[in-house]
């Protein structure tokens, strides 16, 4: 269990005080600020104190891949492109914090019958597509098991993310997969960003990195856990967010001298980052796919 008012001055991972305290500005609250406290040691952070959330005058509309339903269309292609790498047969699946239901309708488009919930959700029934409100422990009581139970972007909402996960967990069938998707802390989009970072939002607790979350996975009795090679986003290339050669350097040096050693500290950060986080420092959103281990026979 994680409770953000005892993380004032420990690290919830690894115990460790080497920490952190900045401000940085709210991406979806023009003008508001939120306190974040890093670990230095696990690189990860939370937000601590929890913001009070702003007006509504002042807060910005989600993105548009959670309410327009071209964009939403096409992100949920891309996550059950990925979800099914791991289990290619329909069945039954879940969403957890399953917003307007954008995934589950694709879903059940492709032959899964496809439940979303999320506390508040606008409920419908559309085919074997249904979208409950509420949350899992108001929703199934009965055991009931399924074979792929999706968290797309919950868990750095949630204060307790561990209870969340070990709930949602449970549901999954043996030989079943579980996925996962949050922001990631540990990449160049956010060193990039600085203070200004998108992720920075007053209703994200946590600010996460595959590390932590394969950890946790693993912990929870997970195994053949797969981190997804790219961002389930449209708009993702790869290429804008890899660390700059050195060539490129030069040449942004050569075009603004003034700003030089600004660059030049900028490469060597980004090499660094490179180096400590080969396998996830070019992708701001991150994604894992973990199979529940099949009971022997």
């Amino acid at each position: 269990m994680l409770l953000l008012d005892d993380l004032s001055a420990v690290c919830p991972f690894c115990g460790g005080r080497e920490i952190n305290r900045f401000a940085p500005l709210a991406a979806n609250a023009p003008g508001w600020t939120i306190s974040v406290i890093e670990c230095q040691q696990c690189e990860v952070a939370w937000q601590w104190p929890a913001s009070q959330p702003p007006p509504p005058s002042v807060t910005k509309p989600y993105y548009d891949g959670y309410s327009n339903d071209e964009a939403g269309r096409i992100r949920g292609e891309l996550e059950l492109r990925f979800m099914g790498q791991f289990a290619p047969q329909p069945g039954k699946l879940i969403d957890v914090g399953a917003g307007t239901g954008s995934f589950i309708k694709v879903a059940a488009a492709n032959g899964w019958e496809a439940t979303g919930v999320d506390p508040s959700a606008t409920p419908f029934a559309e085919g074997r597509a249904q979208l409950l409100r509420g949350t899992l422990n108001d929703v199934f009581h009965s055991g009931e098991l399924f074979d792929a139970v999706t968290m797309f972007d919950v868990i750095e909402h949630v204060p307790d993310y561990l209870t969340l996960m070990q709930e949602a967990a449970r549901l999954v069938k043996p030989g079943g997969v579980f996925v996962i998707e949050t922001g990631n802390y540990q990449s160049l989009n956010r060193l990039r960003g600085g203070r200004t970072w998108w992720d920075y939002q007053t209703d994200h607790c946590w600010y996460l990195a595959p590390g932590i979350v394969n950890r946790q996975l693993r912990e929870f009795g997970f195994q053949q856990i797969t981190l997804c090679d790219r961002i389930l986003r449209q708009h993702w290339t790869g290429r804008g967010d890899s660390a700059r050669s050195w060539l490129q350097t030069v040449r942004a040096v050569v075009r603004r001298p003034w700003k030089g050693a600004e660059t030049i500290n900028a490469h060597r950060i980004e090499r660094t980052c490179a180096s400590k986080w080969p396998e996830w420092h070019q992708m701001g959103i991150f994604a894992f796919a973990a199979i529940k281990p099949a009971v022997a026979s």
